[in-house]
């Protein structure tokens, strides 16, 4: 499932779901490194109780929490001071529905009390609508399966001219990568890790997005950063 590209930001659950997902689950994918291990795991039940007056989540008083009372109010006092983002569907649920429909993001609330994972799976397009029939195995792998990327068909001799090339090691390894379409640069890195790539920047010229084609040639600076480094090292 972690393989799947998960788009959350519409999705509305009802309380007994959310009780259902560990805190993992429930926080915004770049705060997990803020928490640790133990804290992720502890279901969203131990730090969130239902109110039948408001019919929303919310915290658990202090004197209520009785699993792991001290990672359970270490978490929640890290929400409360803006360390730990929840995430959009999770908020949704400490929303009373009757003010489900004002505000800036406007939704339609999940009034029935039962456990349902078809919000979810209707974001990852594994479904269509919560009537349809259950998710089989093939359309589950068919989703997890990542994109084919064919090997470069270079014929023998022009692989032999690429290796015979006058290239320094780190200079052939760049354009190896690029051949394969294996090359990481900043908007991939932090597309796929965003926890440890906050930043889809250029490092040098700091444009709004490094993609391929900024890093390879549209980086008007880099030419120049790549003598001024490289006669740094001579110097060295």
């Amino acid at each position: 499932m972690n393989l799947l590209p998960k788009d959350f930001s519409d999705t509305v659950i009802n309380h007994e779901t959310s009780f259902q997902l560990s805190i993992s689950a429930s926080i915004h994918p770049d705060c997990i490194q803020t928490l640790s291990k133990s804290q992720t795991r502890l279901p969203c039940s131990a730090a969130y109780t239902f109110d039948p007056d408001s019919r929303r989540l919310k915290p658990k008083l202090a004197a209520d929490i009785d699993i792991h009372p001290t990672l359970t109010k270490r978490f929640l006092r890290m929400v409360c001071q803006g360390q730990v983002r929840l995430a959009s569907f999770f908020v949704r649920s400490c929303i009373p529905p009757m003010y489900a429909a004002k505000g800036p993001y406007p939704f339609l609330p999940v009034l029935h009390n039962d456990i349902d994972a078809s919000p979810f799976l209707q974001a990852l397009n594994l479904i269509t609508d919560a009537s349809t029939i259950l998710l089989t195995t093939k359309s589950y792998r068919r989703a997890c399966a990542l994109p084919q990327v064919s090997a470069p068909r270079l014929t023998p001799s022009q692989w032999s001219y690429f290796w015979k090339f006058p290239l320094s090691h780190h200079c052939r390894s760049v354009w190896f990568r690029l051949i394969h379409e294996k090359l990481p640069y900043p908007s991939l890195l932090h597309r796929i890790m965003s926890a440890a790539f906050p930043d889809a920047c250029c490092p040098i010229c700091s444009a709004n997005e490094d993609t391929l084609q900024h890093f390879l040639y549209q980086c008007l600076v880099k030419p120049a950063y790549g003598v001024l480094h490289g006669l740094a090292l001579q110097v060295q």
